[in-house]
């Protein structure tokens, strides 16, 4: 766990970064300087983006990470691995891209009467989704390589910057609100520039193909691997993206704006799990290679377990503060609508986490075609739940689905793990943490709520983050955990 261990948590700490820069944007500047509905449009052109982009790939970033050890050989420059990264997306966005554009009303149409914004700047929607799909591209590269912390930086920051930029000259009237889109849009180009520059920087730079590697056996388990991520990755983009497209068309942007702030709060729970999952993925790939069935359960384990600490205390921090951070937001009365999305998205990210790395899991072993299964039935549960709960609940309704499709997954996932591979991620020291995480909360209602709420949010945090320590610290469910501290405080006693 090493080296899972150090570059996630450097990734962890670069995500930190680039969220504070998010927190920023998304829950200070946006709301100080846009309209619910303006807020509302940014999300959706993201999140269609988003939704172009994992169609486009055809399943390639999940073969990047699967087969690239089989590819891996520097002299001989990686037998023009990077050449078919980039030319199945390629191939995939030029597809879709035409596709749109014949069909462009018919997929605007759901939009026309509750969100007309939108149909005002769909020309922003290709350009945005083609540097996406190819900086994804480049990123999951550089984590085959098992570099995640400077492309983060460039992801999460890089861009996040231009758009605090953006924002400000368009508080400033430098722009107006096409522009910052447009610098929006153009950001993520440079973001893709510099990625390129690093992997090059990086000696990895090699787009010459060499057919002559791609014998007809491994080719033919390449495609068959790719062919089924693809058809099962859309349904998790499906449930990740789903509750802002179909509230912008049945509920209008202004409540996707809320909506999107709220969901940012909760969301901010699930950020360990990218890094590590990101970092973990390519070794447990590799696991699998060698039939290392020892070191699978052992990630299998720690992940979970590490997962449930760290978003334990994220969620308890933040529920346990909720009304007092929707007063750091601007025109709060606004957009406080949005306290129980974060509560069921929160509840969601948290369940997912608990449930270590089972989609990695499932990816990378022989019962990945299951994921042509797995996936359209939670985008079908997905789309059902949205369409009931969100004309009876609106928002609120949104993140009600979200949970109900995340847990429910998790659960199918949970399940075929268990059977087919016979591994489970908890152990006693997974009550160890719900154990402590409940205390935690208890202790936190006995706490008399402050006039102000910085030191409300002061005073809670500390008596949480100090009581959940000394319990994590005291119980050790975590030997990773553990080792850290026992690391860290051997050098302050040397120093």
């Amino acid at each position: 766990m090493g080296v899972i261990v150090k570059q996630s948590v450097k990734g962890t700490l670069v995500a930190f970064g680039g969220t504070i820069l998010g927190y920023i944007n998304i829950l200070i500047l946006f709301p100080l300087i846009f309209s619910a509905e303006q807020i509302g449009l940014y999300r959706i052109l993201i999140d269609a983006a988003t939704f172009f982009v994992i169609f486009s790939q055809l399943g390639i970033l999940n073969v990047s990470i699967k087969y690239f050890p089989y590819f891996q050989d520097m002299e001989k420059k990686n037998n023009g691995f990077l050449f078919y990264v980039l030319l199945v997306p390629l191939t995939g966005f030029s597809i879709l891209a035409l596709t749109f554009f014949f069909f462009k009303e018919q997929f605007l149409a759901p939009y026309a009467e509750q969100a007309p914004l939108l149909l005002d700047y769909e020309n922003y929607l290709i350009p945005l989704a083609f540097f996406l799909l190819l900086l994804g591209s480049l990123a999951t590269y550089s984590r085959s390589l098992l570099k995640i912390v400077v492309p983060k930086i460039i992801r999460d920051i890089g861009t996040r910057l231009v758009i605090t930029v953006g924002a400000g000259m368009f508080f400033y009237k430098v722009l107006d609100f096409n522009g910052f889109v447009v610098m929006m849009v153009s950001g993520y180009s440079f973001a893709l520039l510099a990625l390129i520059v690093y992997i090059k920087y990086l000696k990895q730079w090699f787009i010459k193909p060499d057919f002559t590697f791609l014998k007809r056996p491994l080719l033919k388990e390449m495609v068959v691997f790719g062919l089924f991520m693809f058809l099962g990755t859309g349904g998790g983009i499906i449930v990740a993206k789903i509750d802002t497209l179909m509230l912008g068309s049945i509920a209008g942007l202004t409540s996707t704006g809320i909506y999107s702030i709220a969901f940012f709060i909760g969301a901010v729970i699930e950020l360990p799990r990218r890094s590590l999952s990101e970092i973990a993925t390519p070794i447990l790939a590799t696991a699998f290679k060698e039939d290392n069935k020892a070191k699978i359960k052992e990630l299998y384990h720690k992940t979970s377990v590490n997962l449930l600490i760290v978003g334990g205390l994220f969620f308890v921090g933040i529920w346990s503060n909720i009304d007092a951070i929707f007063q750091l937001i601007p025109n709060s009365e606004v957009f406080a609508e949005g306290k129980y999305v974060v509560l069921f998205i929160g509840l969601a990210k948290l369940f997912d986490m608990s449930m270590g790395l089972n989609a990695e899991i499932i990816t990378n072993s022989k019962y990945f075609r299951w994921n042509i299964f797995l996936m359209p039935f939670l985008a079908i549960i997905a789309i059902i739940t949205n369409s009931i709960l969100i004309p009876i609940y609106g928002i609120t309704g949104a993140a009600l689905a979200t949970l109900i499709s995340i847990c429910s997954y998790n659960l199918i996932r949970f399940m075929l793990v268990a059977i087919k591979l016979k591994i489970q991620p908890f152990s006693l020291n997974t009550l160890k943490v719900v154990f402590s995480l409940g205390l935690v909360y208890g202790i936190n209602l006995l706490i008399p709520t402050f006039d102000h709420f910085l030191v409300d949010i002061a005073v809670k945090s500390s008596i949480i983050l100090a009581t959940y320590a000394f319990l994590i610290l005291t119980l050790k469910p975590s030997e990773n955990i553990s080792e850290l501290f026992e690391s860290f405080k051997e050098r302050v006693t040397k120093r």
